[in-house]
């Protein structure tokens, strides 16, 4: 099979979320254009027959093997293949391998010193790999401005945002009802917060609560009957539900990048979200407030800033740059 780019994506740890997503985005791009190279893990070899141009190596998820050696599986490839050019999302790198390589930083709390429970000591050695593969690479990428600023390294920086497509070919405002949304549940979300914000904007008691994402990561529920909690829910499921939503809160104390408010501003009537650096670089003219001790930004899709509303091709092109290629 002839691959037309000499790049080796690493995805290897990416198989929800984000990463899954980016992995999904990319090997489209790849593949309308003539092919890459990928190292994904068995969750994800469906891309395999998905997009047939690109090449992937699919490896079994195997943490104890990535203590020893974060790249145990690189001399495989490498023996067979002669790639010149890497991005490895969020794996730290061991050894320098390619003539130019980017290191994108998908999680920047290892990098926070927000509250003492969330840097923990898994983050703490995260953070540590991640520094000595600083000068290993030739670029750092990250989702945000606040993200790059947050990584202390001297390397060149790329600003290497979320796509937007899947937002911009949404069509489902036409039929709003009366509810509230709260995405995600990780401790750093403050559920709590956003629950407590909900109480005070739905004063006649007439909207209803949906709280999605993982029960067992909420620290303390709030039982009534206008709130339910939802669980996880497939994607689809996730941006229907916020496009037929009155508001869209989120509380949450930090974040890498702004694509969960994204989706909330865009798709959501209203939107009331936590004032983090990256929200604010979302948005244009917003208004701010205080309730309790957390300062707020009022939006709505007319408030984001159009930089922000980037697609997959021109994300894709960016990266190119750096590679030295051009479709």
């Amino acid at each position: 099979m002839d691959i037309k780019f000499n790049i080796l994506f690493n995805f290897y740890a990416s198989d929800v979320g984000g990463g899954k997503k980016r992995l999904e985005d990319f090997s489209s791009f790849f593949n309308n254009y003539g092919g890459a190279f990928f190292i994904i893990n068995e969750n994800c070899s469906f891309l395999t027959n998905l997009y047939p141009k690109n090449k992937y190596f699919v490896f079994k998820k195997n943490n104890f093997l990535r203590l020893i050696n974060e790249n145990w599986y690189l001399n495989e490839i490498l023996e067979n293949n002669n790639l010149k050019f890497y991005f490895s999302y969020g794996i730290p790198t061991t050894k320098s391998l390619f003539d130019v390589s980017i290191l994108h930083i998908s999680n920047v709390l290892p990098f926070s010193n927000i509250s003492n429970n969330l840097f923990n000591f898994k983050n703490y050695l995260l953070a540590e790999r991640l520094k000595k593969s600083f000068k290993l690479i030739d670029y750092i990428s990250a989702e945000s401005e606040f993200s790059l600023n947050l990584i202390q390294c001297t390397k060149p920086k790329i600003w290497l945002p979320n796509s937007c497509d899947e937002i911009l070919s949404f069509k489902n405002k036409s039929n709003l009802k009366d509810y509230a949304v709260i995405i995600g549940t990780q401790s750093y979300k403050c559920v709590d917060l956003s629950i407590n914000l909900f109480h005070q904007i739905n004063s006649n008691k007439k909207m209803d609560l949906f709280v999605v994402g993982a029960n067992n990561k909420i620290n303390n529920f709030q039982y009534s009957p206008n709130i339910s909690y939802l669980g996880n829910l497939e994607r689809n499921d996730v941006l229907s539900l916020i496009g037929s939503s009155r508001y869209y809160i989120s509380s949450t104390k930090i974040e890498n990048s702004h694509n969960s408010a994204m989706e909330g501003c865009y798709l959501s009537e209203k939107s009331i979200i936590s004032d983090i650096p990256p929200h604010r670089e979302l948005l244009t003219d917003f208004e701010t407030f205080s309730f309790g001790s957390v300062k707020y930004l009022k939006a709505t899709n007319k408030n984001i800033s159009k930089k922000q509303l980037v697609t997959n091709e021109e994300i894709c092109h960016i990266l190119l740059r750096h590679f030295n290629y051009s479709v």
